[in-house]
């Protein structure tokens, strides 16, 4: 199994939020796919993983701002339509880590983690789809 795992860089606290991050990835991941095929990579041995970012925190004075319900639903569709055959979402909890927010204690990032099985679920059963019904 290939699984990339792509998140928001941190940044001083005294900065904003990013804005306008490609949470799709799209042209990330055709290069990291691109790079992978060079090495001999074959997808239908090997599948791709998609492992998406949920948690945020502060550690001194730098901060990883957790991403919108929003942000989490392009990244799981940017890692579906490359070709994922699923998302793993990736918190983790650190005591030199203020702040930590994840799934299990923030609600957005709980919601982002639940409504981004959909469009998963949605392109794989359209894809499904073209083979007929069973």
């Amino acid at each position: 199994m290939v699984a990339p795992y792509i998140y928001a860089d941190s940044r001083d606290t005294s900065d904003p939020a990013p804005v306008n991050l490609d949470w799709s990835m799209s042209r990330l991941l055709d290069e990291i796919k691109r790079s992978l095929a060079q090495f001999g990579w074959d997808p239908s041995r090997q599948p791709l993983l998609g492992v998406g970012q949920a948690w945020g925190g502060k550690k001194n004075e730098a901060i990883t701002y957790p991403p919108l319900v929003t942000e989490m639903l392009t990244q799981a569709q940017g890692y579906c339509s490359a070709g994922a055959q699923g998302i793993a979402w990736y918190a983790w909890t650190i005591t030199s880590m203020s702040s930590v927010l994840s799934p299990a204690n923030d609600p957005a990032l709980h919601q982002g983690v639940s409504a981004a099985a959909i469009p998963c679920r949605e392109l794989r059963d359209k894809k499904m789809s073209r083979f007929g019904s069973y």
